[in-house]
């Protein structure tokens, strides 16, 4: 059991269509209710979600989630300097209230690098004024690259930090940076284990966008067959043989894809081949297809 309460529901497809292996679009409030249902069972305890998913916020608080943790996060603040404070306040507040709790695990920025930009040591403050005000246990960021955490971790003292990492893109574990992390005791979740869903479509079905990567995607179609692993089994196990972690956040269209990545962390780890990764940014980064 307390490797499944490693796992964290995304529920990004609770308000938004999402993931270029998603053929449903949003799902229905009857299938998000199904599968908040089963996490609960299954003891997965985090949920993470952003003020930018859609609906996601509201469906979730429509159900009810005061026995999970929930992790939100700030889009970009796009105005001027003087309306930071209530435009923060605004968005934490009408957060908690589509959420209908008292209180966030964990309150992340969407785009970290505004903490480096003219007003991101205001920003900062207003992070630490909610925790001091109790509406928030944790402050982070979210990242794209390992590129953005020098400058960051320099100036700032940061909670948790939510990267993406899978068989494809192993930049946070190679890079050393995870260590770091970790023996600076900020707490870490992984996102992105399936690279959006692109690691789990058939090699028939898989857009012509990736035809440019194809012998990378040979090889992982044929290190798949050679070790008898379905693509979620390679996925989840790898994700849970990276040390460190705290939670590791997969997002599911129905209960049944729920089920399939639970059966999955019994799944034994195979390690994948040293050359089975990629560092370019158009593969491995989602935002540029």
């Amino acid at each position: 059991m307390k490797k499944i309460e490693k796992l964290a529901l995304g529920t990004v497809q609770f308000g938004l269509f999402y993931g270029v292996a998603n053929n449903i679009g949003q799902i229905s409030s009857i299938a998000a209710a199904e599968i908040l249902t089963k996490a609960k069972e299954l003891s997965i305890h985090t949920l993470d979600t952003a003020i930018n998913y859609g609906e996601s916020e509201s469906v979730l608080g429509d159900h009810g989630v005061e026995e999970f943790k929930v992790i939100t996060k700030l889009p970009e603040f796009e105005g001027k300097r003087s309306d930071l404070k209530k435009w923060f306040k605004n968005q934490i507040e009408a957060s908690l209230f589509r959420l209908k709790i008292k209180r966030v695990d964990g309150l992340l920025l969407h785009k970290s690098t505004q903490l480096l930009e003219k007003y991101g040591m205001e920003l900062y403050e207003l992070l630490q004024e909610a925790k001091s005000e109790n509406k928030v246990n944790r402050i982070g960021i979210s990242i794209y690259s390992i590129d953005e955490l020098p400058h960051l971790l320099d100036k700032y003292k940061l909670d948790l930090i939510q990267f993406p990492g899978n068989i494809f893109d192993r930049r946070m574990e190679e890079s050393g940076w995870l260590k770091i992390l970790n023996k600076a005791k900020i707490d870490v979740h992984l996102r992105s284990v399936f690279l959006q869903g692109l690691l789990l479509i058939p090699r028939q079905n898989r857009p012509t966008f990736f035809n440019k990567w194809s012998s990378l995607f040979d090889l992982w179609d044929s290190w798949l067959i050679e070790t008898n692993q379905t693509p979620v089994q390679a996925c989840i196990s790898h994700a849970f043989a990276i040390k460190g972690i705290e939670k590791i956040v997969v997002g599911v269209d129905d209960v049944i894809q729920l089920e399939n990545i639970i059966h999955a962390t019994k799944s034994q780890y195979r390690e994948p081949p040293s050359d089975l990764k990629s560092f370019d940014e158009q593969l491995i980064n989602p935002s540029y297809w």
